[in-house]
């Protein structure tokens, strides 16, 4: 099983949000509130290591993130300078779902032209700018990508918010292919 985590911060600290892509299945998106980008790829890892163990996954589950930071804590042994409360929740996490799953944690390059990273980060900006949380079901097509390019169309966004439109046009290629 691919995961793809991404966490989106507006300004730093700032509004912040994290999504869960959980590869040709579901997306699972959370509203931060006011955190650190750090903050936000944290619950980012914390969503799909939730949703490993809600699930009870037996299965090798790979999960892909751009954040070096996440990297380095749970899988080069890099100890936290801060957060540490929130570090070692999700580290506990991590171990308890590592007794039944394979659980490997890989860097991607972020804004590359990945299709699961982009994914995470345009549902990650879009937890932000709605300030809420969700799980959207692509099996089971309670939400159709026209429904999520409309949604993330009708969304009013500020200039800054230029690569939330670049993801847009990157959704809208994929389902053309």
């Amino acid at each position: 099983m691919n995961i793809y985590i991404d966490g989106a911060c507006k300004g730093n600290p700032g509004p912040a949000g994290a999504a869960a892509y959980i590869e040709n299945d579901r997306v699972i998106y959370s509203y931060v509130g006011e955190a650190t980008n750090n903050i936000a790829e944290f619950q980012a890892l914390n969503l799909a290591l939730s949703f490993i163990q809600q699930y009870n996954i037996e299965e090798n589950c790979e999960i892909f993130t751009d954040s070096q930071l996440v990297i380095g804590l749970f899988t080069l042994g890099w100890k936290a300078k801060g957060n540490r409360e929130l570090v070692n929740k999700i580290q506990n996490l991590l171990n308890i779902v590592q007794e039944n799953s394979n659980i490997t944690i890989t860097k991607v390059k972020g804004h590359s032209g990945n299709i699961g990273n982009d994914k995470a980060d345009l549902f990650a900006n879009l937890a932000i700018t709605e300030q809420k949380s969700g799980v959207i079901y692509f099996n089971e097509k309670v939400v159709t990508i026209d429904d999520i390019i409309k949604k993330a169309e009708e969304v009013e966004v500020e200039r800054c918010w230029l690569r939330f439109r670049e993801l847009v046009n990157l959704i809208k290629e994929f389902k053309g292919k």
